[in-house]
């Protein structure tokens, strides 16, 4: 999710996070070109959410490299469900067809 300032229409960017307050999270945002700013106040649902997915608030400092979010997946550092190794065909119609092959990169030390 992105931000834009409505005076200048410049993306906007992250300014900071404040501390946590009663399971809430204040996430402020500002204009580079005309320093308008806002902050946001996550509700305790949105933060809870926002942390059990392992999501960096305020975006990353460098463009993020290709495959990231499959490399950390697989690195086992990011929270994950379990795959399933069904087939596509017979009882396990609509599974991923490469699911095993994940499942297996998964496991590997």
């Amino acid at each position: 999710m992105k931000f834009v300032c409505i005076e200048c229409d410049e993306p906007m960017t992250f300014a900071g996070a404040g501390e946590l307050n009663e399971g809430s999270l204040p996430v402020s945002f500002r204009c580079p070109a005309c320093e308008w700013g806002f902050t946001m106040l996550t509700n305790p649902q949105e933060t809870q959410m926002v942390r059990s997915l392992g999501v960096k608030i305020g975006g990353a400092t460098v463009p993020p490299a290709p495959m990231e979010m499959m490399r950390t997946f697989l690195s086992g550092t990011a929270p994950h469900p379990p795959v399933s190794s069904e087939t596509t065909t017979g009882e396990g119609a609509g599974k991923c067809p490469f699911a095993a092959v994940v499942k297996e990169a998964a496991e590997k030390p």
